[in-house]
């Protein structure tokens, strides 16, 4: 039973069973919408259906990171051709990503006709052409964990470093460790050796750099105060002495940002936070007025251009600097980003309702002046389906506001005139509502238990002793088995598809590794149907929890009206989207919508791992 190489039940683990074909004009169903979708020969993926409006307008979603997509260049930059034919000009690397961006925007590209994107806000001398914005993270780094401790402290930390718990996402091995560096250097090393600052030679492209959570630097007061080798108490910093530190390091960060800005390396620069979301008495709570008065210190000691006395001027006070980008996550569980996001798209429209008022008030028919920015102001909302229970700050692993199609049952069925079985799929919100196992699964479970009973052996045990081979192979089934009832029983509470993973690839297969030398075909054959579908069960239990915590509300969260039939995903996004127009309606209180879009642009950044799910996204704008 056991006898072969440990590695055959591991490729089929960690095998990825989702790859898009993309031979020339292949006509494709997508299960989930019950739509065509065509696959050209240089990888974008159109859809045809009556109801999906192919308008050019500017898009309010953008394509944020997925590290699915830095394995697979091609799909990455089918990715990219079909997000630019639907008119979405904004991306976002994930982490250390940055290259296989740059890469895939280049084979996008290469060569092609493909539209660049329209925008209301053309900064390029052509005003017929759009634009692309591409943005990156700049703050943490992986320190390799394959170092001794005086190699980390002398060679691979650098200065700057604050040693920080890896950053959740950042898909580093668990056994890494992660620094936190916003100085001056390291800015201008991570801008210049970039590979997507060269994409801003580019008429039709630019690249912003974020500073991410810069929070995080908090972490040095912590470090600073420690004593191991006294006895003394540590001295737990206060809130004004946390807040000062942070606000003098994201001003010197600022400052190294401007100075690139005024040297035509980058046209500006912005923040990604989760602090900006987390409530004031957190110690890594990042107020979002500071960004903006650090941004404006910043460009003060830079430039020494401040307009604020200046009652002529009729630009935005953000706008005496270069900030251009504040990234902070939101979605249905996680509320509190858009009143954070409210509160900053009432400041920056101030000025213009400030001028609605004294024109009625000089009784005045004229039209109200339009401030002039070199470019919108952008706020990019984060994490719409995926959710922190401690809002990004800890290592907890997060909720996905995602139903999946899995596999439901065996069904027959010919292939090349053989006879064969094949999978029944089916979505998670069109199953039953009692939250049960897919079929499939049931019938994997009793043949895996079935198959590693060792019953011959136990019958044999009664009439003989067994031989060491015999013991061997008794202990690994029951072992197995053991574990096969421990993942059965996890179901009823597993919450998160990330904690599964995590327990998956960190202590079920290396146990199996470490205990069997190998498994014969036949075994491994079994185990194979049972992790393909446990993991059904799992996506199947998870969206199913979701849905009732979100239908449920509690913990500050409102219940959710949810149709049974529409997809978590597209409920969260079609959310934040009505959230979005509705707020700005509220807000415009007369003024022209082209003029809040020459000030303030809000987008929705959605991960996509494949070319169809940009169109989902795009379907649920």
């Amino acid at each position: 039973m056991m006898n072969n190489s440990r590695a055959y039940l591991s490729s089929f683990l960690f095998r990825n069973t989702q790859k898009l074909n993309t031979s020339p004009l292949q006509f494709v169903i997508s299960k989930q919408n019950y739509q065509h979708h065509f696959v050209h020969q240089d990888g974008t993926v159109t859809r045809h259906t009556s109801a999906f409006s192919t308008s050019t307008s500017e898009r309010r979603i953008g394509i944020g990171g997925s590290h699915k997509l830095l394995a697979s260049p091609s799909e990455y930059a089918s990715v990219i051709r079909t997000a630019l034919n639907q008119s979405i000009n904004t991306f976002d690397s994930p982490f250390n990503g940055e290259t296989a961006l740059a890469e895939a925007f280049q084979a996008a590209l290469g060569g092609s006709s493909i539209p660049i994107p329209s925008s209301s806000s053309n900064t390029h001398e052509d005003e017929s052409d759009g634009f692309v914005t591409m943005t990156s993270k700049v703050g943490y780094r992986t320190i390799p964990s394959n170092t001794s401790e005086e190699t980390n402290s002398e060679a691979v930390l650098m200065d700057g470093d604050v040693v920080v718990t890896p950053p959740q996402g950042n898909k580093a091995t668990s056994s890494d460790g992660a620094a936190h560096n916003i100085s001056s250097e390291y800015i201008a090393q991570y801008v210049t050796d970039n590979p997507l600052t060269k994409l801003n030679e580019s008429r039709n492209m630019q690249y912003i750099p974020l500073v991410h959570n810069p929070e995080e630097q908090y972490a040095s007061m912590l470090s600073s105060n420690m004593h191991p080798k006294s006895n003394t108490i540590p001295t737990i910093p206060t809130k004004d002495e946390i807040h000062a530190l942070v606000q003098e390091r994201l001003t010197q960060a600022f400052i190294e940002m401007e100075r690139l800005v005024a040297l035509g390396s980058i046209p500006g620069y912005g923040v990604s936070s989760n602090g900006m979301c987390l409530n004031v008495d957190h110690p890594l709570h990042l107020d979002w007025k500071d960004v903006f008065q650090a941004s404006r210190d910043a460009a003060q000691i830079v430039h020494g251009n401040d307009n604020t006395n200046d009652s002529t001027t009729t630009t935005l006070p953000l706008h005496q600097s270069n900030l251009k980008v504040l990234q902070l996550p939101a979605n249905l569980l996680e509320t509190r980003g858009i009143q954070i996001v409210n509160n900053i798209r009432t400041y920056l429209l101030q000025p213009l309702k400030e001028q609605r008022r004294e024109s009625n008030t000089e009784h005045t028919t004229a039209a109200v002046p339009t401030p002039t920015p070199t470019q919108p102001f952008e706020i990019h909302i984060t994490r719409p389906l995926t959710c922190y229970p401690d809002r990004g700050t800890g290592t907890g692993h997060p909720f996905r506001l995602v139903d999946y199609e899995i596999d439901t049952m065996l069904s027959a069925s010919i292939d090349n005139g053989k006879h064969g079985v094949g999978a029944v799929k089916q979505w998670t919100q069109l199953m039953d509502k009692g939250g049960s196992p897919p079929p499939i699964y049931q019938t994997a479970l009793n043949t895996a238990m079935g198959y590693f009973d060792a019953e011959h052996l136990i019958e044999s045990a009664t009439e003989r002793e067994l031989s060491p081979e015999e013991r061997d192979t008794l202990d690994g089934c029951r072992l197995i088995q053991t574990l096969i009832s421990d993942l059965d029983v996890e179901l009823s509470s597993v919450r998160s598809f990330a904690a599964y993973e995590d327990n998956l690839f960190t202590k079920v297969i290396p146990f199996l590794h470490d205990r069997f030398e190998g498994l014969d075909d036949e075994s491994a054959g079994v185990l194979q149907a049972y992790f393909a579908a446990h993991g059904s069960a799992v996506r199947r239990a998870v969206a199913h929890t979701t849905r009732k915590l979100l239908r449920n509300g509690g913990d500050g969260v409102e219940p959710y009206d949810i149709p049974d039939a529409m997809e978590l995903q597209t409920f969260a996004l079609q959310w934040l989207l009505r959230k979005h127009a509705h707020d700005r309606r509220i807000l415009m209180e007369g003024i022209n919508p082209d003029t809040i879009s020459s000030v303030l642009q809000i987008k929705v950044m959605v991960g996509c791992s494949n070319a169809l799910q940009v169109l989902d996204a795009v379907q649920a704008e």
